[in-house]
C-alpha cells in the first residue's frame, strides 16, 4: 500500500469550468446524474489518507478510496476502512447549543481544544462530494471500495428527511458555479453524520446527526431525521440576516376539497430574484406529510405565466424548478403549480380539517426569509362543510353542493391557513362592522349572540 495525503483545505476557492462546446447544465440532467452516483472502476488501497474540507477532517488509517461519478464526471470520493472524523467549531456564539445537542442527543466525543470545540468519531464509510472540479489523483495499489457497501450507503442516506443533495448541486452547477459546495456523509461510527459546506444558499458550514424516529408510525420509523449539532456562517456575520435568493411576493391559491381526504390545489406564485441571476428556484413542498397515516402531495405540473411547461423535480419535501431563462436581480415572474393528493386530515375522525396552522410546506414556499407575500384564496368544499381562509373575506356563497369563500390580504403575510368543517355560521353587520361567529358541531344560538354582542 502507498501512503497518500489528500488536502482540500482551500475548498472555498473551488470553481467549475465548462469547456467550449460543452452542453449547458440543466436541472433534469444534473438531478438524474446525482441521483445515480456510481463508483469509478479503478480505486486504490490507501493508508494515512487525510481529507480536510473547511472545519472537517477525515483521516483514513487504512482502507480503500474510490472516485465517485455523476454520469461521466468525477464529483467525489468514497472512503471505506478504518477512519477517524474530527469537526472543529470556532464560533463561540454556538458553543452552548453545540454542547447541549452533542451531550443530549449523541454519543460523540466532545472536547475543548484551545479556543475551539472539537467533535470526534470514528467511521467505516464516508462519501465526499465536491462541486466544480476534478478530484486530485489518489495513488496506491488496486483496492476499490465495495460496490455493495456503496449502494447500501446511498440507500441509507436517501432516507434522511431533508432535501436531496441533487437539488443543491443542480443549483450550484446551473446558477452559481464559482460558489463552494461540499457534502460529506459519514457512517459506521457512533453516529450517522452529514457535513455540508454550502456557499450557494445557506452560506454556512454545518454538521448534522441523523437519528431514527420513536414514533409508532411505521412510515416515520423508516426515515432518518437531522439534528443540527453545529452551524457556522461562511464569510458573513451571524448577526446579519441571511439574504434570500428570491422573494415570494404574491400567492393566488385555489383549493377544491372533496368530502373525504382528497383535494386539489392550483396556485400561481409571483417571485422576485435577489442578488444575482436565478434560473433554479427551490421551494419547500411536502412529498409526504404525516397525520392519521402518511399523506401524499402529487405535484402534477409547473408552468410559467404563458402556460409553458417548466422543468421541475419534486423529492425530499422540496421542489426545484428551472425557469426558461434566468431572472435578473429584482425581476419578477409568475409560476403556476398544480397539486393534488390525500392530504386533508380529520384528527381523530372529527368533522374538520386544516392546512397551514402551525406552518408546513402544504403549498410551494421558500425558506422563511424569502416569504413576504400578499394572499388571495378561493376555497371550495363539499356541503355541509364551511370553509375559512386567512385574510379579509371578499365573498361567501354556495354553488350546487359546494360552499365557497374568497379572501385576500392587502399587506404581505406569512403562515396563511385554510380550514373547513361542520361549523354553524352566523354573520351580522352592526354600524359598519361585520362580525362572524362559527361554532363547531352544534348550533349554539345563545353563545353566538353573546359573542356578537
Amino acid at each position: 500500500m502507498t501512503s497518500r495525503a489528500l488536502a482540500l483545505v482551500s475548498l472555498l476557492s473551488l470553481g467549475r469550468s465548462v469547456s467550449a462546446g460543452a452542453a449547458v447544465p440543466n436541472l433534469a440532467e444534473t438531478v438524474e446524474r446525482f441521483e445515480s452516483l456510481r463508483l469509478a472502476p479503478n480505486g486504490s488501497a490507501v493508508t494515512d489518507l487525510t481529507i480536510e474540507i473547511g472545519h472537517l477532517k477525515l483521516s483514513l488509517k487504512s482502507g480503500s478510496a474510490s472516485f465517485v461519478r455523476a454520469g461521466e464526471e468525477t464529483v467525489g470520493v468514497f472512503l471505506q476502512g478504518n477512519g477517524a472524523m474530527q469537526y472543529r467549531s470556532e464560533d463561540w456564539i454556538e458553543f452552548p447549543i453545540l454542547v447541549f445537542n452533542v451531550k443530549k442527543n449523541t454519543s460523540l466525543d466532545l472536547e475543548r481544544v484551545e479556543k475551539n470545540l472539537v467533535i470526534r468519531d470514528r467511521f467505516e464509510r464516508a462519501l465526499i462530494l465536491i462541486a466544480g472540479r476534478p478530484m486530485p489523483e489518489i495513488s496506491g495499489s488496486p483496492g476499490s471500495a465495495s460496490a455493495e457497501a456503496f449502494s447500501r450507503h446511498l440507500e441509507k442516506f436517501k432516507r434522511a428527511n431533508f432535501p436531496h443533495l441533487s437539488h443543491l448541486f443542480a443549483q450550484q452547477i446551473v446558477d452559481a458555479p464559482s460558489s463552494p459546495l461540499a457534502v460529506a456523509e459519514i457512517d459506521g461510527g457512533k453516529e450517522a453524520l452529514v457535513y455540508t459546506l454550502d456557499g450557494v444558499q445557506a452560506q454556512s458550514e454545518s454538521l448534522r446527526q441523523l437519528h431514527k424516529s420513536d414514533s409508532d408510525d411505521l412510515d416515520l420509523r423508516k426515515l432518518l431525521f437531522p439534528e443540527v449539532l453545529s452551524d457556522q456562517p461562511i464569510g458573513r456575520d451571524r448577526r446579519d440576516p441571511l439574504a434570500p435568493l428570491y422573494f415570494l411576493t404574491d400567492v393566488d391559491l385555489a383549493l377544491t376539497a372533496s368530502s373525504g381526504k382528497d383535494a386539489a390545489i392550483s396556485v400561481t406564485e409571483t417571485v422576485r430574484a435577489q442578488g444575482a441571476k436565478r434560473k433554479i428556484l427551490r421551494f419547500n413542498l411536502y412529498n409526504t406529510s404525516y397525520g392519521e397515516g402518511a399523506r401524499t402531495h402529487h405535484l402534477r405540473s409547473v408552468s410559467d405565466a404563458s402556460g409553458n411547461a417548466l422543468a421541475f423535480d419534486h423529492r425530499g419535501d422540496e421542489v426545484a424548478v428551472e425557469l426558461k431563462a434566468p431572472l435578473e436581480p429584482e425581476q419578477e415572474t409568475k409560476i403556476r403549480f398544480e397539486i393534488d393528493g390525500n392530504f386533508l386530515v380529520r384528527p381523530g375522525g372529527d368533522n374538520f380539517w386544516e392546512l397551514g396552522l402551525g406552518g408546513g410546506a402544504w403549498f410551494p414556499q421558500p425558506d422563511l426569509s424569502g416569504q413576504f407575500y400578499t394572499w388571495h384564496s378561493m376555497i371550495r368544499v363539499k356541503k355541509p362543510f364551511i370553509p375559512f381562509s386567512s385574510g379579509q373575506t371578499i365573498s361567501r356563497r354556495s354553488e350546487g353542493d359546494e360552499n365557497i369563500v374568497e379572501t385576500k390580504t392587502e399587506t404581505p403575510v406569512q403562515f396563511p391557513a385554510v380550514l373547513a368543517g361542520k361549523y354553524e355560521f352566523r354573520q351580522e353587520t352592526r354600524e359598519g362592522i361585520t362580525i362572524r361567529v362559527a361554532t363547531y358541531a352544534m348550533k349554539d344560538e345563545r353563545a353566538m349572540k353573546q359573542l356578537t354582542d
